[in-house]
């Protein structure tokens, strides 16, 4: 299983945004529109961990501050 939580690294880079790859096609492909909304949801809540052990709450905190030196 990939995990999502890089996607809060690449955001402290200076990412305006990050691609989140295949997975939305392969959970549609194998179980329809319930996986993806699922997937979503997974990927939701691996973010919000990462952030949290980050020490953040929302997005526009994410920044080089939180990356280890």
């Amino acid at each position: 299983m990939t995990s999502y939580s890089p996607a809060v690294r690449m955001l402290a880079l200076g990412a305006n945004g990050v691609l989140l790859g295949r997975a939305w096609a392969y959970a549609l492909g194998a179980a329809g529109g319930q996986a993806v909304h699922r997937l979503f949801e997974i990927m939701e809540a691996q973010i919000c961990v990462a952030m949290a052990l980050s020490g953040v709450t929302r997005t526009d905190q994410i920044d080089r501050r939180i990356l280890a030196p």
